[in-house]
């Protein structure tokens, strides 16, 4: 949109190392002599090619004037050994392929950089941190998938990259200049203030996020209490005015999923609060969760009978009647599990696959075609 703004108290998006790696890969994919990139990604992630190998590799590149890949690709005319020749070989191997996908969309193309890079089988041990760097990948492919699908025809690597060093120039505005945006996180907020504040997200799943939402017994945690504090944190710093938005479809990995509101703004509440609903500027029909017709949540009048006028029947719907209202967060039963929680929905029909949270059994993904489920109205 063009709107200048800055990050307070946090590593920049494309700073993060992580994203700094995939497009270390993306840039010598579009420019083979790019070898300061080639460096940063030869052993990344680690693939036994060392500091020596790598010093003979640049002495070998720098004598014959040829870039960095073109001396991987002759190891076995440098002066390595056989095994380390071998590597840088593979890696060689590695970058040719990735280069003849480069036509392909931006989002898919990130795809297979982390999965035949081995970025991805590096990140299968399941922690905190690996998740966190998951969490980073997979909003970089939904950056990629929306530059494609705003693209005229299709965007080309090479733009794609020019956008990424625009994005990070904004990144990099003077803390003291006036005019921009400040975007933070609600643990960065605590003690400020602001005149105006805009939540994002405020959907479950963010808000409360996943992790909390899927363990057995989360609705009364500590855990969930924690990210009840943060959401008073984020509400209680504005002076003036506060904006809540909340979703109803959100891109992931290149997908439209569905989203529910957050159960934090339903226990907020109604005095005050106006609502401003656009969703019908999108052509898609009101979540029964979310507007709760009749309901004395909306003070907008207006709004509230625009809403409440909308005739939901002939909305277009990718699911049978029997699933018109199913949405995260919708009591559903199943003859075999019993009752349960939507958390997800992702998919079109016939292939539409929910996540479902079963009392007791915890998470299960099911195909809604395969696994009929009971909507609880």
């Amino acid at each position: 949109a063009g709107i200048p703004y800055r990050v307070a108290r946090g590593t920049e998006f494309y700073n993060r190392k992580i994203i700094r790696d995939i497009l270390a890969y993306l840039k010598v994919l579009a420019n083979g002599d790019d070898d300061v990139s080639c460096l940063r990604i030869i052993n990344t992630p680690t693939r036994g090619i060392g500091a020596t190998t790598i010093g003979r590799l640049r002495n070998y590149a720098e004598d014959r004037n040829i870039s960095l890949v073109e001396a991987c690709r002759q190891g076995q005319l440098t002066e390595l050994s056989k095994a380390p020749a071998g590597k840088v070989q593979t890696f060689a191997k590695m970058i040719d392929t990735l280069a003849g996908k480069i036509d392909k969309p931006v989002q898919e193309l990130i795809e297979d950089v982390v999965k035949l890079s081995g970025i991805n089988k590096s990140l299968e041990e399941k922690n905190e941190e690996n998740k966190q760097i998951r969490s980073n990948i997979d909003e970089l492919i939904t950056t990629a998938a929306e530059f494609d699908n705003l693209s005229p025809g299709g965007g080309t690597l090479l733009e794609y990259l020019h956008q990424i060093s625009l994005v990070s120039d904004v990144d990099n505005l003077d803390a003291q200049q006036g005019g921009v945006v400040t975007l933070m996180t609600l643990h960065a907020a605590k003690g400020l203030e602001f005149p105006i504040v805009f939540m994002v997200g405020c959907e479950e799943g963010l808000l409360p996020f996943s992790r909390v939402l899927t363990r057995p017994g989360s609705k009364d945690s500590a855990e969930m209490e924690e990210e009840r504090r943060l959401a008073f944190v984020g509400i209680t710093r504005a002076m003036d005015e506060l904006q809540l938005s909340v979703a109803k479809r959100r891109m992931v990995r290149g997908s439209y999923i569905c989203q529910a509101q957050s159960r934090f703004i339903d226990e907020m509440g109604t005095d005050g609060i106006t609502l401003d609903d656009r969703s019908a500027m999108l052509q898609t029909r009101p979540a029964a969760q979310s507007y709760r017709r009749g309901s004395s949540f909306y003070k907008d009048v207006d709004t509230r009978q625009k809403i409440e006028a909308m005739d939901v029947t002939t909305s277009t719907s990718p699911f049978p009647p029997e699933y018109e209202y199913l949405r995260p967060g919708s009591k559903v039963h199943h003859r075999k599990f019993g009752q349960g929680t939507v958390m997800k929905i992702v998919g079109r029909w016939p292939e539409t696959r929910v996540d479902v949270m079963f009392a007791g059994l915890g998470l299960k993904r099911l195909v809604l075609a395969m696994a009929p489920l009971d909507v609880e109205q």
